[in-house]
Formats: structure tokens, sequence, C-alpha cells
């Protein structure tokens, strides 16, 4: 018998690029002007994490979405 999925699965997260510890998708928010960094404090060290829009799209992608 499969485990239901919990909340944790059906929310993407994003690595700390810093601890590697998971930044809930949500918490991104656009950090440029022309909307092609995104950027989120990291829950467990603290740190700022910058990425790239086309990156955090990447990470928070499905298995579903990239065989698409």
């Amino acid at each position: 018998m499969t485990q239901p999925a919990t909340v944790d699965d059906l929310v993407p997260a994003v690595p700390c690029a810093y601890c590697r510890s998971p930044i809930p998708a949500e918490s991104f928010t656009y950090w440029s002007a022309a909307k092609r960094l995104l950027s989120a404090p990291c829950p467990d060290c603290h740190r700022r994490v910058t990425l790239a829009a086309t990156t955090w799209q990447r990470w928070i992608q499905t298995p579903e979405q990239a065989t698409s």
C-alpha cells in the first residue's frame, strides 16, 4: 500500500544554495525590475538565495511537466 501524498510532497521546493535545506517555492519573490531574478530567505540558515527565473522554474517543475 502506498503512502498518501503529504503537503510537503505537493508544494515544490528549491534547495538552499548554502545549506541545501528546502525553501518553499511560494516564498520566492521577484527581486529585479526586469523580473529575471527571484529571491527568498532560507528558513534554516537565514541567508538570501537569488536565482534566475528560468532556474527557479526548472527546480519547481514536476516530473509530469518535465516529460510533456
